[in-house]
């Protein structure tokens, strides 16, 4: 496993801190617009709450109709904010990924000719293109998302407990085990996409390599052989991506 993957979360989180503070301003502003798409979120349970026990027992209609217009406005207040916040975070996490693969080409530019002798070109073009777009997507969807889920769950509790402290506090001890196994298989989510991040590289080295060097493949009469090494390697890298996705539901559940 590379020093990289070793790292954990929050400090794969600090390598992006450079690059985000470029964008600091539009970074504030997405995270301001998750305020009021937290407390959208949280009024609309106590409005469907009000309207059936005030309008619906008391069968009065224009009452139903005022909290149908007031639920109407938070949902349209929430998806408006969620479009604006979204299309922002969307944004940065586009620019963080061209500064970073800016950054990446002028360092690969400067590095030794014996660099180049031992390490794979393929595995590099991976590096410069896939690796820097999920890289870019732990801001863009992995970060920001997890504000906006604590956000929503920090009003989501006050109002709860506002309203049912006794029920509140249950469900928040059953958060807790929830939790635990969200953490466990966030934990093999991240294992199996180091190792299919490692098979993909691997693979793209076999297709460069034969791709530029077929003259010498045909010459010496490897296509069978080397293609029996193509299929071995695209199983492995297939067989590590099917484990990151038996775990992707659990670990990313809010």
């Amino acid at each position: 496993m590379t020093p990289l993957a070793k790292t954990n979360d929050f400090g794969l989180l600090l390598l992006l801190v450079p690059y985000l503070k470029r964008q600091w301003p539009q970074f504030l502003l997405s995270f301001g617009l998750l305020v009021p798409v937290a407390i959208s979120f949280g009024i609309q349970p106590m409005l469907v709450q009000q309207g059936i026990d005030g309008p619906i027992q008391q069968g009065d209609l224009a009452g139903f109709r005022w909290v149908c217009v007031w639920v109407l406005l938070t949902l349209v207040v929430r998806f408006a904010f969620q479009g604006w916040q979204s299309y922002i975070v969307q944004e940065v996490g586009q620019k963080i990924t061209a500064d970073i693969r800016d950054d990446l080409f002028r360092h690969v530019t400067l590095l030794s000719t014996s660099y180049f002798d031992r390490t794979p070109v393929g595995k590099l073009i991976t590096r410069l293109t896939s690796d820097v777009e999920a890289l870019g997507d732990v801001f863009a969807t992995g970060a920001v998302g997890i504000l906006s889920d604590i956000a929503s769950l920090v009003v989501t509790t006050i109002f709860m407990f506002s309203l049912r402290w006794d029920l509140a506090l249950l469900l928040l001890l059953l958060v807790v085990p929830v939790t635990g196994l969200i953490i466990y298989f966030q934990r093999e989510y991240r294992k199996a996409n180091f190792k299919a991040r490692d098979r993909l590289s691997e693979l793209n080295s076999i297709v460069q390599e034969n791709i530029i060097g077929v003259n010498v493949v045909q010459l010496f009469g490897r296509g069978r052989l080397n293609a029996q090494m193509h299929r071995r390697v695209n199983a492995d890298y297939m067989e590590e991506v099917n484990r990151t996705i038996s775990t992707t539901p659990l670990c990313r559940q809010p």
